[in-house]
């Protein structure tokens, strides 16, 4: 029997596919560019709430070096639409992790999410869509993209998001080799190695090329055509990952790229074959790898 005050839901990992820093604001905050996808590794967020006076969030999650209070960004997720809907109650949110922690691949972003679809639908969908973005604006500028899912050009912070109707599924080989990336530390390291973007010179144009090849369904064509502009700053730091990256295309990747910040690669593959054997190729060199495909 469904239990009618819990619900359990996949949070899907996002890759950036093109990702490029458009300006450094005076705050210190930057803008983007990017197109960011959906794929098919997930978390498992299971939310529950009892009915109750005063207010109360639990979090408890399968790797222990997670937070479990307002450090998490899901307990902010659940806090911040407590606060919007004016609802009491005592809220518990289990998660169960597989996307990389700290990797580029908006593991946090993706569980508030989550949390936020899950507790609109028990709390019996107080907010539309346009609100809930609003909420996930508030927490993160991954967060909206990762309540929208599937394929689309974000600008400005993350928050504005063109959809892109990708007709390609891309076969995905995800490394990871023990190291991790905090974003203020990687932003930091962009901005020494672009010089604060004041004598920056521009990424590739490749994003139209980009988003026309995932429209034809051209694998090939969208693989030559990513860029992040974290590579260059972020690979002298992270060895692994740019050895990572150098083994992706050595075993037969059509391309290979860091997502977001990093430090985590992936490469897209022609076929499940040729990336079975890159696997393999990683796994003899210590790598972790997940395969995955494009939603």
């Amino acid at each position: 029997m469904k239990n009618p005050n819990g619900v359990e839901l996949p949070a899907y990992a996002k890759i950036n596919l093109y990702l490029d820093v458009t300006a450094r604001e005076e705050n210190g905050y930057h803008k983007i560019e990017s197109v960011m996808q959906r794929v098919s590794l997930c978390d498992r967020v299971a939310v529950s709430v009892s009915r109750e006076p005063g207010r109360s969030i639990f979090v408890r999650c399968n790797l222990p070096y997670v937070p479990r209070d307002a450090r998490n960004i899901a307990y902010r997720a659940a806090e911040l639409f407590m606060d919007a809907a004016g609802v009491c109650g005592s809220v518990r949110i289990t998660l169960g992790k597989r996307i990389p922690v700290a990797g580029g691949m908006a593991g946090g972003s993706t569980d508030a999410a989550a949390v936020l679809r899950a507790l609109n639908r028990l709390f019996g969908y107080p907010f539309g869509r346009a609100r809930l973005t609003e909420l996930a604006c508030a927490l993160g500028s991954d967060v909206p993209f990762c309540l929208r899912g599937g394929t689309a050009v974000c600008t400005g912070f993350g928050e504005i998001m063109s959809g892109v109707r990708s007709r390609t599924r891309l076969c995905l080989l995800i490394v990871t080799g023990g190291e991790n990336v905090s974003t203020p530390w990687a932003f930091e390291m962009l901005d020494r190695y672009y010089q604060n973007f004041d004598a920056r010179a521009s990424g590739p144009v490749r994003l139209e090329r980009l988003t026309a090849a995932l429209c034809a369904g051209d694998a090939a064509r969208a693989a030559e055509s990513m860029y992040n502009v974290f590579d260059p700053a972020i690979f002298p730091h992270r060895p692994r990952a740019a050895r990572a990256k150098e083994l992706l295309l050595e075993n037969g990747a059509l391309g290979a790229l860091m997502s977001g910040s990093g430090p985590t690669v992936f490469g897209v593959f022609p076929d499940t074959g040729t990336r079975f054997r890159a696997g393999a190729a990683l796994l003899s060199e210590g790598f972790t790898v997940r395969e995955a495909y494009t939603l």
